[in-house]
């Protein structure tokens, strides 16, 4: 999850939607495999990695989602885990609004890259680029190409 980045905001963007919804959803009856069983869960990692954040997946109760819903969804539940926790809600507000922007865009880190390959066709460039604007800061949705 943390490697997934690409720069240091990001990473805690995506630690703040991880540790916020685990900590709701491990607080919800019964255990989230009961009502997420492992096949259909593989099955959702197999979708998303062909598809990104236009893959539909199978969520609780099996009802087939896009999976940018399933996110928005969850950033709701983050925040929700991120209050009971004490986080302040400016740092809520800070990171899961960069989850938001990278659903509400379709850039992340493997979309960048796919249309910087597209549109340059230069791998030394796209090493170059990236490593540019990981020094950058800025969330990789921010990021030109």
């Amino acid at each position: 999850m943390l490697p997934a980045g690409p720069t240091v905001i990001d990473m805690f963007a995506n630690a703040a939607l991880y540790y916020g919804a685990v900590h709701m959803l491990a607080r919800e009856r019964g255990p989230a495999e009961a009502r997420l069983p492992f096949d259909i869960a593989k099955a959702n990692f197999y979708a998303a990695a062909r598809h990104g954040m236009d893959a539909s997946i199978a969520w609780f109760g099996g009802e087939e989602r896009p999976v940018r819903g399933v996110i928005d969804e969850l950033c709701t539940t983050a925040r929700d885990g991120l209050e009971r926790h004490g986080v302040e809600n400016s740092l809520i507000d800070r990171y899961l609004d960069i989850v938001a922007s990278r659903t509400a865009s379709g850039r992340n880190g493997a979309a960048w890259q796919l249309a910087h390959h597209r549109r340059h066709g230069d791998l030394f460039r796209l090493t170059a680029d990236y490593l540019e604007h990981q020094r950058s800061g800025m969330p990789v949705h921010q990021w030109p190409v």
